[in-house]
Order: structure tokens, then sequence, then C-alpha cells
């Protein structure tokens, strides 16, 4: 396989991949937040987007929501496909990127076994069906470019892609930790020469935690009980355990219920699409990839992976940050980065491995689930709604300009409003 056409092949196994297993959901109606900035983004000016005050849920990311919000409501309308096609666009961008990272790093074959195996989580379900999901997945975007602008030497260009990340998750301010470790264990350069050359990197993120107008309070006030922060583990040893398992698919045991045919069937697609990937993979030969299997090296890159889950995974340890399996996306880019490193010669166990992955996937998104951060919370969020929709538009085709509908009996939990 030619190196120019490897992550292209690997985008459109991806792209057939999430047509097959988030295809059904693109067509649900907006949830919960999306009706916030889609509203507050109707009228507004480019300039408005910008402003300290877009501090929703105490956050402030204007690249991810009012950005986003803002020119996909001009192009696209109220078409909700519109908006999740672009939301899985999105995903593919950053786990090509992933795995352009880590093919200048390990080889072909670690790279695409990592990113299949990343693919198959079940913790994309949330932010590929719902369209406010657009932070995590720009977030991922811009720090995986910026990662991969900074291992191919482009240092300089490489803040760019950061300062746009900051701007659309709080979870990127990580980065410099990541890269630090980049050059003192795959660059083999002192602590000294690493911080020197992120010094960029530290610069702008204190000049971001002095402008965040929330982050401040975030950080070192006490934080507040509120409705999210009451479904957070209270123990940290359960925290690292079930984000550790999200990382499997198996932080929930899976018992899908009402599952039919054609369920069962996109399911079993979805299996078989990976499991060919990783079968076409793993017959390239280890010849075409470079001479950098050493033993040294492969603990190198052992060790970067390990840090990469603990840089990644630190955010969902401070006390003010409920817990859901897709906030540590980030973390698991580097456990399946040390993943892919031991399946690298097991191809048998990495084809079994991922597909039974991509069953459990397809079992945990049919498993009931109180956490809004599960794609069967918001699947069932979303078919409510459609259904609302559906009866107000046969019981009221159209309305007088200014009139106001009143719902009564409506299920808790559905996402009508935020």
């Amino acid at each position: 396989m030619k190196r120019r056409s490897e992550i292209p092949r690997l985008a459109l196994l991806l792209a057939v991949f999430a047509a097959v297993a988030y295809g059904p959901a693109l067509s649900l109606p907006f949830i919960g937040d999306d009706y916030i900035f889609l509203d507050k983004t109707r009228d507004a000016s480019f300039t408005e987007l910008w402003s300290f005050k877009n501090v929703d849920f105490g956050w402030y990311r204007p690249w991810s929501r009012e950005l986003h919000f803002w020119l996909l409501q001009r192009v696209a309308g109220l078409h909700e496909v519109a908006y999740r096609v672009f939301g899985v666009m999105l995903w593919i961008v950053a786990l090509c990127f992933y795995a352009a990272i880590v093919r200048r790093l390990a080889s072909h074959r670690v790279a695409a076994l990592a990113t299949l195996g990343v693919a198959s989580l079940a913790l994309w379900g949330t932010p590929l069906v719902w369209i406010s999901g657009s932070q995590d997945l720009w977030m991922l975007c811009f720090t995986m470019a910026s990662t991969l602008l900074f291992v191919r030497g482009h240092i300089g260009w490489a803040i760019l892609p950061f300062g746009l990340a900051l701007l659309s998750k709080e979870t990127a301010a990580v980065l410099p930790a990541l890269l630090c470790g980049y050059v003192v264990l795959l660059e083999r350069r002192r602590p000294s020469d690493a911080f020197r050359r992120t010094a960029h990197f530290w610069a702008l993120v204190l000049v971001w935690l002095i402008v965040h107008p929330t982050l401040h309070v975030r950080l070192l006030s006490h934080p507040q009980v509120t409705r999210e922060l009451e479904n957070r583990p209270s123990s940290l040893i359960t925290i690292l355990v079930r984000t550790i398992l999200s990382g499997l698919n198996v932080d929930v045991f899976p018992r899908p219920q009402e599952i039919g045919w054609v369920d069962a069937l996109r399911v079993l697609a979805s299996v078989v699409v990976l499991a060919a990937g990783v079968g076409v993979v793993m017959r390239t030969r280890r010849a075409d990839d470079p001479q950098e299997g050493a033993y040294a090296r492969q603990m190198a890159l052992g060790r970067f992976a390990f840090l990469w889950m603990t840089v990644g995974w630190f955010p969902l340890f401070l006390p003010s940050i409920a817990w859901h399996a897709y906030y540590g996306c980030l973390g698991v880019f580097g456990a399946w980065l040390a993943m892919a490193l031991w399946l690298q010669d097991r191809p048998r166990l990495a084809m079994a491995a991922i597909a039974c992955l991509a069953f459990l996937r397809g079992a945990q998104a049919s498993t009931r689930s109180s956490d809004w951060g599960t794609e069967w919370y918001q699947r069932r969020a979303g078919n409510m709604l459609s259904a609302i929709r559906d009866e107000l538009y046969r019981q009221h085709p159209s309305l007088p300009p200014h009139s106001r509908v009143f719902l009564g009996h409506i299920p808790n939990n559905i996402g009508l409003i935020a």
C-alpha cells in the first residue's frame, strides 16, 4: 500500500463505518443545548460570537459553539442532517490526523490498528449524535493538527491550531505537557530543551488562563453541587476504572433492549467493516514500514502512550467536572497507541479484539442509561422529540404568527430544553 493512499483509504473506511453505525441517527431533531446555540446565534453578528459573555454552562468556547452554529445555520438552515454530517466529517479528520501522527511515530500498521480501535469505541455516540458534541470534535481536530505539525518540525505553525483548540474546549490545555513528553521520550532531549521548544505553547496557555472569563472560578473555587455533578462518581478510583474501561467498551455492562433485525444487521455490518479493515492492514508486510521496531524504540513509544493517557485523562479528575465517557476521548488516543503497539504482531487477536469492540459498541448503544453522555440517551431523546414534532405538525399544520404552544405530560430527560 502506497503511503500517499493510506490516509485517504482509512478516511473512506471510517466514512463507511460511520454511515453504517450512525446513519439512522443523522436525521434526529436538535436536542437540548442545540436549541440554545441556534437561538443565540440566529441574529448574532460575527463580533458578538466572541464576546466574553458567551459563557453558557460556565464555559467559553466561541469557536466550537457560537461560530459553529452561526456558520452552519447560515449555510444549512435548520436541517439537522447537515449538522451531523459535518460532525462526522470533523470526526474523520481528527482520526486521520491521529493516524498520521502514529504513522510518523511508529508504522502504518500501528497507525491503522490504533485508529480503527479508537473508531470502534462507544463513547463517540454522544458527540456524533448530539450536535453540540461539536465542541469535542473541534477540540480533537485542532489538538491533533497541532501535534502533527509539531512532530513534523513545524513548531511555529503548530501554535495556530492549538489556539483554536483552546477556543473549542478547555481540555486542549493539556497539549503542551504532551508535547514536552514527546520531546523528552521520543526525541531524547533534556527537559529544559522540551520546555524551551514548547515555550510558546505554555505562554499561550497562561494568557488563556488569565483572559478566560470563567475558568479561574472553575479551578480555584469550591465546586457547587449541580445536577451535572450529582452524577459524578464520588471516588477517584471509580473514575479511573470507568475511564480505562471506556477504552474497551465495557464501562457499562451491555444489556441491549428493543433491538430489531435491522438494528442487529447494522451492528453486524459495522463489525464486518472494521474487521475487514484490520484484515487488510495485517496483510501488509512489516518490511514496508520504517525500521523503527527495535526494542528501545518500542519501549519509548509505550512510555509516550502512557503519558498521553495520563495527560489526556487528567481533566476528568478535576472536582468541578462531571464524568462522561466521551470526556476522555483525548486520553483514549494514547491508550490505543499502546494497545496497537502490542497487537501489531498478533493479527488474529487484533482482528478479534476490534471486531468484539465494534459488537460491544452496538450493544452499548442499545443499553438503557440515565447518563445523557451515552448514545442510547441521545437516541431516545431524539426519537421522543421527533414523535412530538410529528404529532404537533399533524394537529397544527400551521400556526398564526407569535403563537405559543404549551406541551403537557412530557417525559423527563428528553432534551426538549437544556
